[in-house]
């Protein structure tokens, strides 16, 4: 199973800027200095990460990561919080729909997204889970607007972490 390293080793632009990397360079990866590397062994893709939004917003950052789905043929625009935050689930709502307010980067429209880390422990997932089963409507209308994800994750040795990206209808079967 997946075993969370050492404290300080999951920061969000780094989780970003390693899995974006490792499929398009593994070598250069392999030799860096990080305790782990992030290794895509899904079907959806990162296709880029750390995209600015179209207009400045003062104290907003950027696009965490931006996924391709070739099944439904989307492009994802996508907010992610590390297995170990403590940030909301509606603070993840939040900032994608801030970040994808009237994006059309490069002529393309990136569809509003969440991805969650599915570990037990992991805050915005349960968050989730308790909302869903509950019947929550307010969270059935957000879902409406952003597709939501998941990241089902399993550990080699301890440095590479193999993860796929999932559409959470998937984990609710």
């Amino acid at each position: 199973g997946f075993e969370k390293p050492k404290k300080g080793r999951f920061k969000e632009k780094r989780i970003c800027h390693c899995m974006n990397y490792y499929m398009k360079n593994p070598t250069v990866c392999e030799k860096c200095s990080m305790d782990n590397k992030w290794k895509n062994v899904g079907k959806i893709q990162i296709v880029d990460f750390e995209v600015p939004t179209k207009y400045v917003y003062k104290n907003v950052g950027g696009m965490d990561l931006i996924f391709e789905d070739e099944k439904d043929k989307c492009k994802y625009a996508v907010e992610i919080k590390p297995p170990n935050s403590n940030e909301t689930l509606a603070r993840m709502f939040a900032e994608i729909l801030t970040y994808t307010v009237e994006t059309d980067p490069d002529g393309n429209e990136y569809k509003p997204a969440i991805c969650l880390f599915n570990t037990p422990d992991n805050t915005q997932m349960k968050q989730f889970l308790d909302l869903k089963q509950s019947g929550n409507k307010d969270l059935e209308y957000i879902m409406q607007k952003v597709k939501v994800f998941y990241f089902e994750v399993s550990s080699l040795d301890n440095v590479v972490i193999e993860y796929s990206i999932h559409p959470i209808e998937e984990l609710m079967k």
